[in-house]
């Protein structure tokens, strides 16, 4: 059973277990009809055509391959997306200002028959983290929203350990994937290509100079000295921790929970 539930400009269809406002994330412009071949999993589906389509907005956790182990919730994440779209089901998608990745998927926001956004009922549901990939912003602040219904209650993979904020010195050097981290910053980085955000020894926060115009408004130099929490996927290169920063709501300063 679905539940409507609102937001302030938004309406969406949530799993019935969801007992808190969530955002419905409407299309403002015509959808285009689609036919669901099959689930890959938490955020990626075949269409009846054959190409796959990644659902743009959300992550969901990864499931394992070649001997590695699921992260925890993707499993989840799939079967959650199975139940809302079943095999050979009519679905509709909105496509992304960049329609296909460099896998050569197509890029989209889905949309069950009924209106309900699929990316929002994912994310109020605790199964995906918000995964902001400019240009595509559709939805940004409904999907935004819905992220924080489910991190305040602690829903889903937001009740996982990893998923709790953490200190940037207290990561480990292996850390791999999402993590949301806070930490003082010790200095403004410039290379060729990026600006580095330095959390002391142990994480440096690199936005690549490309995305520089969606921080319009923001001083980068100004942060030295503040505490500041980011997140995104945590991955290790030249023997020190990093996080890719595309966007501005993924580095927040003086932010808390």
């Amino acid at each position: 059973m679905l539940l409507a539930l609102f937001l302030p400009g938004c309406v969406v269809a949530a799993p019935a277990f969801v007992n808190v406002a969530a955002p419905l994330c409407q299309a403002r412009q015509r959808p285009a009809r689609v036919n669901i071949k099959y689930v890959i999993d938490g955020d990626t589906v075949k269409l009846n055509t054959g190409v796959s389509l990644r659902l743009i907005g959300i992550d969901t956790p990864e499931i394992g391959h070649e001997g590695r182990a699921d992260q925890p919730g993707a499993r989840a994440a799939g079967a959650y997306l199975k139940s809302l779209l079943d095999n050979g089901r009519a679905a509709a998608v909105v496509y992304g200002a960049q329609r296909h990745d460099h896998y050569g998927r197509l890029l989209g926001h889905l949309f069950l028959l009924d209106g309900s956004n699929v990316q929002a009922l994912l994310l109020a549901g605790g199964y995906a983290t918000p995964l902001i990939m400019p240009p595509n912003l559709g939805f940004l602040d409904c999907y935004q929203r819905a992220a924080a219904a489910a991190m305040a209650a602690h829903r889903g993979i937001w009740s996982y350990p990893d998923y709790q904020v953490i200190a940037a010195h207290e990561l480990a050097p292996d850390t791999r994937g999402y993590r949301r981290v806070t930490g003082r910053v010790t200095g403004i980085g410039n290379s060729r290509s990026s600006v580095w955000v330095e959390l002391g020894a142990s994480l440096a926060l690199r936005i690549v100079r490309s995305d520089l115009k969606y921080f319009t408004g923001t001083d980068l130099s100004r942060l030295v000295g503040e505490t500041i929490r980011a997140r995104g996927r945590v991955y290790r290169r030249n023997g020190q921790l990093r996080i890719r920063i595309r966007h501005p709501l993924d580095l927040q300063p003086g932010a808390t929970e």
